[in-house]
């Protein structure tokens, strides 16, 4: 669960973790997939919403560090190339909008796309593969679609939370 913590709190929980000093609370709980994608359904709406001001101040955010002269390019050290674009700074063809992100649910690495731009998919539908600590998770369609944008390449390393592709509903 999360609580709102002041940020000296923020930064004496983070100053303690890095040391090993910091507590958890931790509570038995069984976690059902299908109860959190209904969660996430039900509250589609308040979840955009934070998105679309997340993003508005990402932007907002990137325009400072611009100014600053902090936006030199990147170069991705295994082959020299740009990387490739973050959930915030996507343009999707045609303008259409930005779809339905679908996001990591854990940290890891992008083992395996299984699908392609265009391609239509089913509810639940493997769209691909997650490997975390030697162990595949499926990322899956919550609903049917079409899929619009990848955003993740094979060997990436992704966090949790991150966004992986578009869907076109």
């Amino acid at each position: 669960r999360f609580f709102p913590v002041s940020g000296k709190e923020l930064q004496e929980f983070r100053s303690a973790f890095i040391r090993g000093e910091a507590s958890l609370k931790i509570e038995p709980h069984v976690f059902r997939l299908r109860d959190y994608n209904r969660f996430l359904r039900d509250n589609a709406g308040d979840i955009a919403a934070f998105r679309e001001k997340q993003r508005a101040a990402f932007d907002a955010e990137r325009e400072r560090w611009a100014a600053a002269g902090q936006m030199a390019g990147r170069a991705d050290e295994t082959d020299g190339k740009t990387d490739p674009p973050s959930s915030m700074d996507v343009t999707l063809a045609g303008g259409a909008g930005s779809g339905v992100a679908v996001d990591a649910h854990i940290s890891g690495s992008v083992w395996k796309i299984l699908v392609t731009p265009g391609q239509q998919v089913q509810a639940e539908e493997p769209l691909l593969i997650l490997e975390s600590m030697k162990m595949e998770f499926a990322v899956t369609s919550a609903n049917p679609g079409k899929v619009k944008a990848i955003l993740a390449k094979a060997g990436q390393l992704v966090t949790s939370g991150q966004t992986l592709l578009y869907l076109e509903e």
